[in-house]
């Protein structure tokens, strides 16, 4: 038979303290567990979180004289809450549940910046929004606002309130703060006390209890679920009383996957040299969970590039995320090549000229161009020709020809360049008879007559490189 519990806790000299409530411990109602839902001491996702404690016992030094593991309890919640020291932590009350000097010395023990205490000025949003999180526990001067505080959590606040104090009975107590809890689907019970008494061991293996087999309990207001509110579940019950309730803000939005990458950048989006990939998951309200390690590319990807994926999960859903890479690491190859190896002064001097590219394709090409071989220098050329890829790579190539003047080709240049077959056949027979300076002196007599302005000056060049000024 379960014998009821009382609120106040009476000690006498000698005597020892017995769980005389049934305090066996049952499955919390079915909401996703908190072990699913949110760590301890992790980065602090963006959102609210809130931890409803059924009693404001737990962590004062009366309770945790008899169950230590009060104090590992609160440094854990500091920590679900608040995220890892040195964090600030407001205590906006005088309840010992929160400013008992054991509490103190817990949280400032374990790194926290802890400020205790409160007097009848109400406290407002900006003011909480200087801590990482926020413990409450009663509200005897009754200003404290359940509006800002809701409007806190939504904003991304943290905060724990203890119930079970005894001020004005359990209606007056949980009327306090449940229009605040109930916003997030929870509220403490406003019937009754729940009556339960003692040292509460803990099976739950989620990250709240890390370090803590048991706590002592004093009778406190049941933590209920109410509504419909994904974010909040029973973190632990006791004999079907709820004794922690825990809200966390549910992630409704999967995470976003970004790829990286370290190489050289050619004309976008192609990269002109090896690359690594590497992925970044981020999610502002849950912890994803990944496993995209970084993807090197060293050869020539398809034209239509690579595809790389990385799938990333958190309670908001999964991202299945894409990035292609485009990798091109080889220069277009050039082909050229003259008509011929050499020429005479006389004959056209034309090439072969083409790139090709198997990976982004050819951009541009630049050719030489084919002309008159006098055009040319007499001796050895050498052309270039290159050519650019879409990626920005650029390949060329070489050839060289030689260009020589003989008797034959020359005169060949004067019949095309002299209409006049009287001048063109004295020059002729001035070339036969190896007279260098008797052709330039008539090419220079006739030079805007019977010879070509533009064209005088390139027979006299080469006459003289034939037989020599």
């Amino acid at each position: 038979m379960r014998i009821p519990c009382v609120k106040a806790l009476i000690v006498a000299a000698g005597a020892s303290i017995v769980a005389s409530c049934d305090t066996s411990v049952v499955a919390p109602p079915s909401r996703s567990p908190l072990s699913a839902r949110a760590a301890l001491h992790d980065a602090v996702p963006a959102g609210g979180r809130i931890v409803a404690f059924n009693d404001e016992w737990e962590f004062a030094t009366t309770a945790v004289s008899f169950e230590p593991g009060g104090s590992q309890l609160l440094v854990n919640i500091a920590g679900f809450l608040a995220g890892p020291a040195p964090a600030s932590i407001l205590a906006f009350s005088n309840n010992f549940g929160v400013a008992d000097p054991t509490v103190v010395s817990t949280m400032t023990n374990a790194g926290y910046t802890y400020t205790a205490g409160r007097t009848g000025t109400a406290i407002t949003l900006d003011k909480l929004r200087q801590y990482a999180a926020v413990f409450l526990a009663d509200d005897q001067y009754g200003s404290m606002d359940q509006q800002t505080l809701i409007d806190y959590v939504n904003g991304g606040g943290r905060v724990m309130v203890l119930g079970g104090t005894g001020f004005g009975g359990p209606d007056i107590e949980a009327a306090t703060w449940n229009t605040f809890l109930g916003a997030f689907g929870l509220e403490f019970d406003p019937t009754t006390y729940n009556s339960v008494f003692g040292s509460i061991s803990v099976p739950n293996t989620a990250p709240l209890f890390t370090g803590v087999n048991a706590f002592f309990e004093n009778n406190g207001n049941d933590v209920l679920l109410t509504g419909s509110n994904t974010g909040a579940s029973i973190a632990l019950s006791s004999g079907g009383h709820g004794l922690i309730g825990v809200y966390v803000q549910p992630d409704l939005t999967p995470p976003v996957v970004t790829a990286s990458v370290s190489g050289t950048a050619g004309t976008s989006p192609w990269y002109v040299s090896p690359v690594t990939v590497s992925w970044t998951v981020s999610d502002p309200e849950s912890t994803p969970s990944s496993n995209c390690p970084p993807v090197q590319i060293t050869t020539d990807t398809p034209a239509s590039g690579t595809d790389l994926f990385c799938t990333a999960t958190s309670a908001g859903g999964t991202t299945p995320g894409k990035f292609t890479v485009f990798v091109d690491v080889t220069a277009p190859s050039v082909t050229l090549a003259p008509s011929s190896s050499a020429y005479t002064v006389d004959q056209t001097v034309s090439f072969t000229c083409s790139a090709t590219d198997g990976t982004s394709g050819v951009a541009t090409t630049s050719c030489p161009q084919s002309g008159p071989a006098y055009t040319f220098a007499l001796g050895l050329n050498t052309v270039h020709a290159s050519a650019a890829d879409k990626a920005g790579n650029i390949g060329g190539a070489d050839a060289s020809f030689t260009v020589a003047v003989t008797s034959g080709s020359l005169s060949n240049l004067v019949g095309a360049f002299v209409s006049n077959a009287g001048v063109a056949n004295s020059l002729i027979a001035k070339l036969k008879d190896k007279s260098a300076q008797a052709f330039v002196n008539e090419v220079n007599a006739q030079t805007g007559k019977g010879v070509p302005a533009d064209k005088a000056s390139i027979l006299i060049s080469l006459a003289e490189a034939l037989l020599g000024s």
